[in-house]
């Protein structure tokens, strides 16, 4: 008997053009939902949900108004917040106590899933400018910072932040008080 053997090697092995083309088919859906994720991160979730409320605790925190241009996600730069505003009565110059640039941070996911709790390993703030004055009257504006805080009906936790990095900031003083 002179019949030919075949033997198949892992290239030509029946099946394996299958197992690959599901592989990939199946990696490109998971590249394309973590796509919509990100987008849907950008557009819609990000600039409504955290916007609002991050503005709502900053301003009962803090006792001034906030005002905050956008919000977005980076898979770099994880949450990517810009154009922080702290004022006290109007938005212009003379009445802002507090403007960041740009400030960006990472969350832990596990304890946010898990434990509810809000975990950020490092905090950066770009280009902070905070301005303390002397008014005439001899107040100073950062008082409202020091004003005991009310107590709050939900039992919300606070975020545990580990580390804060401050990149290009400014410190400006007036004292316009009489001597």
């Amino acid at each position: 008997m002179s019949g030919r053997k075949v033997i198949y090697y892992r290239d030509n092995m029946p099946g394996r053009n299958i197992k690959v083309g599901l592989s990939l088919g199946i990696l490109l859906l998971l590249a394309m939902l973590a796509a919509a994720g990100v987008y849907y991160l950008n557009k819609t979730y990000l600039p409504l949900k955290i916007r609002t409320g991050l503005i709502k605790s900053l301003e009962q925190g803090l006792h001034y108004n906030v005002d905050i241009g956008n919000a977005g996600f980076s898979l770099v730069k994880g949450i990517v917040i810009n154009d922080i505003v702290v004022y006290d009565r109007i938005k212009d110059e003379e009445n802002t106590v507090l403007r960041i640039k740009r400030s960006s941070f990472h969350l832990l996911y596990l304890p946010l899933l898990k434990d509810r709790r809000v975990i950020i390993p490092a905090l950066n703030i770009y280009s902070p400018e905070l301005k303390i004055k002397y008014s005439k009257d001899g107040s100073l504006n950062l008082a409202p910072l020091f004003y005991p805080k009310e107590n709050a009906t939900g039992n919300k936790t606070l975020p545990i932040i580990y580390k804060i990095n401050l990149l290009k900031g400014n410190l400006i003083f007036s004292d316009e008080r009489e001597r």
